[in-house]
């Protein structure tokens, strides 16, 4: 026998199969679809941002610490779908290594076509240090809607185009 819930929100039926359990009591099940839940949650905690960041900061420190395996595993995802759409906006959604068609996704990263990303990293954090590279350099180039002068190599050209005075051996 299937049992169904409706959700409060959206009316959607759900089977129980599809539906989910509420954590304080795994005898019932949650009145709104994960959906529906998840959207309600993202709203509420947006709003607690705003009107009390401490309460929210306290709040967000206690649930990575209580789910420190699930928040690096939603960072990791998070990094690679970003790294992704870098690539795929500077390789014009090719994936693949400008200069030698290299198409692995692990072998490629993303070069400054002057060869200044010093000066780029200092003209867009206002003067401020900026030190890593990696994901803040992704997160970095979102922030700044992807600007121009970035363009996807593998790694032996890129350090080929560095050992060789801006020009890769190819």
């Amino acid at each position: 026998m299937s049992v169904r819930q409706q959700c409060k929100k959206c009316e959607k039926y759900l089977s129980i199969k599809n539906g989910w359990k509420s954590v304080k009591n795994p005898k019932r099940y949650h009145t709104y679809c994960k959906k529906c839940n998840n959207k309600y949650t993202y709203e509420s905690m947006k709003k607690l941002k705003k009107e009390n960041p401490e309460k929210y900061k306290k709040r967000y420190d206690k649930w990575v610490n209580n789910n420190r395996d699930r928040y690096r595993e939603i960072k990791r995802e998070s990094y690679q779908r970003i790294k992704e759409r870098a690539f795929k906006k500077y390789s014009h959604g090719k994936l693949e290594c400008r200069c030698c068609g290299e198409k692995i996704f692990q072998f490629l990263s993303i070069d400054h076509v002057n060869n200044d990303g010093a000066d780029f990293r200092r003209r867009i954090s206002n003067g401020k240090p900026h030190t890593g590279g990696g994901h803040q350099t992704y997160y970095l180039l979102r922030r700044h809607g992807f600007p121009s002068g970035h363009q996807v190599l593998c790694f032996n050209c890129h350090w080929g185009k560095r050992m060789n005075n801006g020009l890769c051996p190819h």
